[in-house]
């Protein structure tokens, strides 16, 4: 069986210039319209800002500027204050009471602050999906039905938007519960209930509502769902959510739970290993099912699929329709080797055509065929290689759960010995696509990486089978570097049947892989919650200054704002110009102890025991041409637990550290 893979999606576009003038800024759009990178919104909280400083009664600038730092993921304390310079500036005003509802809707449940901008604005088409929501949260199906009639009328959500959500709709089995926790997922789903009446056997489910006591009544005596004990209020901004989600199907075992899959991993991590995907959801099952079946009977007799193939691309390729449809992905693959398995050639060809057009359609297309060539290997025919399997445990350091990272960035001599194996396996496709590429290097930096790169010559080694005897050589500890993302994927494969067929292993099955942006982020930050307890003070995370990974060891200082010590030392290898400010390196041409990168574990770990989560190399994630933590081709203002980089092919400055999940303990 096949568990879900949770792919979160955001489209990447730049801010473009004409001329020496900068671009003005653009409307700031709900997420049920368009989804643009957080770095885009964070700009345009620039540009909003500076109309708004000239303009202090505009109260248009005032809602794009809110809902750009919303977007950005703005703190809790900076919302809080722009909330306060707006009431000075348009005290009363229906944007003010917009916004203060926006702000509960993200950090709690819908106000009825909705109700007074409403009234100020009958005509406002903008608001009706929050007033659906707003009423469905309450409970109230009369007045939410007529907001929803209002929502479809007005057209606010696009026909491909809500293509999307019927099959996500027709994933449920029937009389199941589906479960969802935003805006832009949960509104198109009542709305097609409430309007069009697509499958008003399913139940919805909204996990942002759980803090009102109200909406806690209406699921049991509306949905019939048990009572839930929720001992603190739910942050939707931090990762509280699946513990209340694995609470919820514990507490009603006779119900069938369904989860979209715009869901974050780290939200369902608590019952990961239970989900099987069946289509655009995945089914929470304590016991196996045969969901390609299921995933079958909804592609072939359920799904509305002619619109993936015809007018769809027409709209902007960061438009929410378009970007959920990579969507479809993951379960089209599983369906396509479910039929090759069961000789339905012509099924599979045709399936496989319909997801390399919705591939080629948003920019995918190498991503769906990677996913093809990749999984198509077959590392469990080569030799099992004797790894140190003990020390590879021991730098597995726990992140949150059965999710481990490796306290090192991946090495040269550990990539070496993929490189060897599957040389001496006669895997020669494998070899080729996984091998150090250099062509984009030009003199002194070619032949310095060069030298870095110094490999074993295959074929004149002698027999190795063992770790320990794999020689070391120069910059055997340093981090491998100058890789494509496919031989990242190929090694995380390969590591992941060399451990599960190794009999001294601890675990009895793994997977390594690369993790996702949130995954990375919750490694690189090493703490998990709203608080943190330091000698023995609370601190509140919103307060301080995460920016960097040291941020832990002493939060009174707010070190966690500056890449360098109370001596001026950098604590991190960056890209660093003089004059050194650091007493070790006073007369140093390099101020962070290397011009290029260092060996793993240089510097400081953070909480967990994560060596170098900024800095030195910058670390791929399973979004392709996405790497984060910086470099030491990276400022330091650029080297951020925040920052994601983007590359194409391979990059000098970019590496890999291996995430393991543990499916079987």
């Amino acid at each position: 069986m096949h568990l879900l893979r949770y792919i979160i999606i955001y489209g990447l576009i730049g801010i473009f210039f004409q001329g020496n003038l900068f671009a003005a800024p653009e409307k700031i759009y709900d997420k049920v319209h368009f989804i643009r990178d957080i770095n885009w919104y964070k700009n345009q909280a620039v540009e909003w800002e500076g109309l708004k400083n000239s303009n202090p009664k505009n109260e248009t600038a005032w809602l794009n500027f809110f809902k750009a730092h919303l977007f950005a993921d703005s703190n809790t304390q900076e919302l809080s204050t722009l909330l306060e310079e707006m009431a000075k500036a348009i005290p009363n005003s229906g944007t003010l009471n917009y916004c203060q509802y926006l702000w509960d809707e993200k950090k709690a449940y819908p106000s009825n602050k909705i109700l007074y901008g409403y009234q100020v604005e009958k005509e406002n088409t903008a608001l009706f999906g929050d007033l659906v929501l707003y009423y469905a949260s309450q409970g109230e199906k009369e007045q939410r039905e007529a907001f929803a009639q209002k929502v479809f009328e007005s057209n606010l959500l696009s026909p491909n938007y809500l293509n999307y959500f019927y099959n996500v709709l027709m994933s449920v089995g029937e009389n199941g519960y589906l479960v969802t926790h935003s805006k832009n997922t949960y509104l198109p789903l009542q709305v097609l209930q409430d309007v069009k009446k697509t499958r008003n056997d399913v139940k919805l489910v909204n996990l942002n509502w759980l803090n009102s006591s109200v909406y806690q009544d209406f699921l049991v005596e509306q949905l019939g769902l048990n009572s839930l004990e929720i001992k603190s209020p739910i942050s939707p901004s931090k990762d509280q959510f699946n513990y209340i989600i694995r609470q919820l199907v514990e507490d009603n075992p006779e119900k069938d739970f369904y989860f979209g899959l715009s869901m974050s991993s780290s939200s369902l991590s608590q019952i990961k290993q239970q989900l099987y995907l069946v289509g655009l959801a995945s089914q929470y099952s304590p016991e196996r099912i045969d969901n390609l079946k299921i995933l079958q009977d909804n592609f072939e007799n359920k799904f509305l699929t002619d619109y993936l193939k015809e007018s769809f691309y027409n709209e902007p390729p960061f438009s929410t329709a378009r970007i959920l449809t990579q969507n479809y992905l993951s379960p089209i693959y599983l369906l396509s080797k479910k039929y090759q398995s069961s000789g339905e050639l012509e099924k599979a060809q045709k399936i496989s055509l319909l997801g390399a057009g919705i591939a080629e359609g948003i920019g995918k297309k190498e991503v769906f065929e990677d996913l093809i060539s990749t999984q198509n290997s077959s590392f469990s025919d080569g030799k099992l290689f004797d790894l140190e399997i003990k020390e590879l445990e021991k730098k597995q350091k726990q992140v949150d759960g059965n999710l481990y990272a490796s306290a090192y960035e991946l090495t040269n001599k550990e990539y070496n010995i993929f490189l060897y194996w599957l040389n001496k396996n006669n895997m020669q496709n494998e070899l080729e696509k996984c091998k150090v590429d250099l062509s984009h290097l030009e003199g002194d930096l070619k032949s310095m990486f060069n030298f870095y790169h110094k490999e074993y010559k295959y074929n004149s080694q002698p027999e190795i089978n063992k770790e320990k005897d794999f020689l070391n050589y120069p910059f055997s500890k340093y981090p491998i570097i100058n890789i494509s993302y496919e031989a990242a994927i190929l090694y995380c494969e390969w590591l992941t049947d060399q451990y599960n067929r190794n009999k001294k292993r601890k675990f009895e099955e793994v997977k390594f892989r690369l993790p996702n942006l949130e995954e990375w982020r919750l490694a690189a930050l090493g703490h998990k919650g709203n608080t943190y307890i330091y000698k023995k003070e609370s601190y509140d995370m919103d307060n301080l200054k995460l920016d960097y990974p040291w941020w832990a060891f002493d939060p009174q200082k707010n070190f966690g704002g500056q890449a360098f010590n109370e001596k001026g030392c950098y604590l991190g290898n960056f890209k660093v110009e003089g004059p050194c400010g650091c007493p070790a390196l006073i007369n140093s041409k390099v101020c962070d102890g290397f011009s290029y990168s260092g060996p793993v574990g240089s510097y400081f770990s953070n909480k967990i025991g994560l060596y170098d989560v900024v800095g030195n190399i910058a670390e791929m994630i399973e979004d392709k041409g996405k790497a984060c933590g910086g470099s030491w081709g990276h400022l330091p203002e650029n080297s951020k637990i925040s920052d994601v980089m983007t590359f194409e092919g391979v990059d000098e400055r970019v590496g890999v550290r291996i995430f393991m999940e543990v499916i079987k303990e």
